[in-house]
């Protein structure tokens, strides 16, 4: 004989929870400082809006820029349009070739082309911070724990009053 279903309250309070565990993961690696980034130091051999032949993703509000001659070219976003995910800080345009620059990624993200990181958060210049990435995923991350958390509650709630099983 097949065995019976889950009952719906277990199977949406499992996923529900575990879901509002993953936002709340996701919001506080969102907020690391710079000593929980891998780094590369290096001068700058190329800056601009464009490098060879990669593709333009968002025309006008990508940087490029190469270090010392080498692969992987950091593509930095630098859009401030409404609805853009605009950096919290950026001078990128004042830097110029021939500076040497740190940069700060994170190396745990997947990189699906090797030949370019898109996943630089800060750039410094001696002590001086000339990027720094937005957060707009931050507020989005914790208002949907806290959807999830108020959805478990109903559930309760819902199990409780004896609506669900």
């Amino acid at each position: 004989m097949p065995k019976p279903p889950p009952a719906l309250f277990l199977r949406s309070a499992f996923i529900l929870t575990a879901c509002a565990v993953l936002f709340i993961f996701m919001s506080l690696r969102s907020g690391s400082p710079r000593t929980a980034y891998a780094t590369i130091t290096g001068v700058i051999t190329h800056i601009g809006p464009a490098f060879g032949t990669l593709p333009d993703r968002n025309p006008g509000k990508n940087r490029y820029i190469q270090l010392n001659g080498r692969l992987p070219v950091l593509e930095i976003f630098v859009g401030k349009d409404r609805g853009d995910f605009s950096p919290a800080f950026e001078r990128i345009d004042a830097l110029r070739t021939g500076d040497t620059i740190t940069a700060y990624f994170d190396q745990k993200l997947d990189n699906s082309d090797p030949s370019v990181n898109r996943h630089v958060t800060f750039i410094d210049k001696g002590r001086d911070m000339y990027f720094e990435k937005g957060n707009a995923a931050r507020p989005f991350l914790i208002g949907s724990a806290i959807f999830c958390g108020l959805a478990v509650a109903g559930l309760y709630i819902l199990k409780a009053l004896g609506r669900i099983r």
